[in-house]
C-alpha cells in the first residue's frame, strides 16, 4: 500500500511564490520592447529596451545605448553640424506582441546610418566645398534620396576620382541611371 503524504502550508506557500516568480519573469520578458533610434541631424543612433507591462505601452524601466555611426562621426570631426539637442526619430523595433513595427526614422537610416556613409561625405568635403557638402547631407536627410544616397556611397567606394568635376559628373549620372530609387509618391 502506498503511504499519502500531506504537502505542509509552508511548503504550498513556497510553491505559489515560485509560481509566481516564473510568471512574472515571463511576463517581463514577454513585455520586452526592443527599438532604435537616429538623429536626423546628426545620424547618431541609438538602441533603446523599453519593459513594459506586458500587453500594453505602458513602460516601466528603460534602458539606453547611444552610438556614434561613420557619418556622424565625420559631421562631428568635421564640425558640419552644431551642438543640438538629438532629434530622435524611432526607425525598427520588435517585442511585446509585436513582431516587427518601422517607424518615421525608417525611410532615412539608409543613408545616415549606412556604414559606407562617413566616407562617403569625407569624399564630398574633398572633392567639393564645405557647402557642397551641406547640400548632400540634406539629401541623406530626405526620404525621397535616402536610398539613391547609400546606393551612391556604396558604388563610389572603390573608385577614384581626381578631380571635382570628375566627382560631379558621376554624381549627376548615377542619378540619372538610377531616379527609379527616388520615390515620387513620398511626401517631403
Amino acid at each position: 500500500m502506498i503511504k499519502k503524504r500531506k504537502i505542509s502550508r509552508r511548503q504550498l506557500l513556497l510553491l505559489a511564490i515560485l509560481a509566481l516568480l516564473a510568471t512574472a519573469l515571463a511576463g517581463a520578458h514577454h513585455g520586452r520592447f526592443d527599438y532604435s533610434e537616429l538623429c536626423a541631424v546628426c545620424g547618431r543612433g541609438r538602441d533603446v529596451v523599453d519593459w513594459q507591462i506586458p500587453g500594453t505601452q505602458r513602460t516601466y524601466y528603460s534602458t539606453l545605448e547611444e552610438r556614434a555611426t561613420s557619418l556622424s562621426g565625420v559631421l562631428e570631426n568635421r564640425q558640419l553640424v552644431e551642438s543640438h539637442a538629438h532629434q530622435w526619430h524611432f526607425v525598427r523595433g520588435h517585442g511585446n506582441g509585436s513582431s516587427l513595427v518601422f517607424g518615421a526614422g525608417h525611410p532615412i537610416s539608409w543613408s545616415l546610418q549606412g556604414p559606407q556613409m562617413g566616407a562617403f561625405m569625407e569624399r564630398m568635403l574633398q572633392l567639393t566645398d564645405r557647402d557642397t557638402a551641406m547640400q548632400w547631407l540634406n539629401h541623406l536627410r530626405n526620404p525621397l534620396y535616402s536610398r539613391l544616397c547609400q546606393s551612391m556611397a556604396n558604388a563610389c567606394s572603390h573608385r577614384t576620382f581626381t578631380s571635382r568635376d570628375e566627382w560631379e559628373s558621376w554624381l549627376a549620372d548615377y542619378e540619372t541611371e538610377h531616379s527609379q530609387m527616388i520615390p515620387h509618391d513620398l511626401p517631403q
